[in-house]
């Protein structure tokens, strides 16, 4: 049986657990962003609530959140929502909260997760931070794969390429973890 899974470059993944997100980011010759590298590119220097401003009821199509309204029940493409932050990263909240590369402080081996989901709008700010284990995976967690995608350009000072919507939209093949353990 074929053990490979195709994946859209230009669609949040869901469903990934740290390790896979690990795993998928070093496949792509790229890293996770540190929790300081997240925050930059969601907020920039304006320290805003979301990554366009501090107004809600005026963006509520900004994001990808809370079921059908953006035309996307579940995770959306990269840019499909035009919630852009200062340094031009799109969907830094919406879509699926991202795994960080470091533990939670006092935590450990718990990892940081940055960034609101599509499923609460109470969580979707450029301040949502929670952990969990990296083993776990479920449909809110994630990562945002066009991050690691050749033409984003770099955003943060440590230099992970932030996901812009003019990325090109291609697929892609990686092993899936059972394939890579092996």
């Amino acid at each position: 049986m074929n053990s490979r899974i195709l994946l859209t470059a230009r669609c949040a993944f869901s469903r990934i657990n740290w390790y896979d997100a690990y795993a998928y980011a070093a496949w792509a010759g790229k890293r996770l962003p540190t929790e300081r590298e997240w925050e930059k590119a969601a907020r920039g220097k304006t320290g805003w609530t979301y990554p366009w401003g501090n107004d809600w009821d005026l963006n509520e199509k900004r994001c990808n959140y809370s079921g059908r309204s953006d035309g996307y029940e579940f995770t959306a493409p990269v840019g499909a929502c035009p919630g852009v932050s200062p340094l031009g990263c799109y969907d830094m909240v919406g879509n699926v909260s991202e795994w960080c590369s470091e533990d939670y402080p006092g935590k450990s081996p718990q990892k940081v997760i940055r960034g609101g989901c599509f499923r609460d709008k109470e969580w979707v700010t450029t301040t949502s931070r929670w952990y969990e284990r990296p083993d776990v995976n479920n449909n809110t967690v994630g990562l945002m794969p066009s991050w690691y995608q050749p033409g984003a350009y770099f955003a943060a000072s440590a230099g992970f390429a932030a996901r812009n919507a003019s990325t090109p939209q291609k697929p892609i093949s990686i092993p899936s973890a059972s394939a890579r353990s092996k």
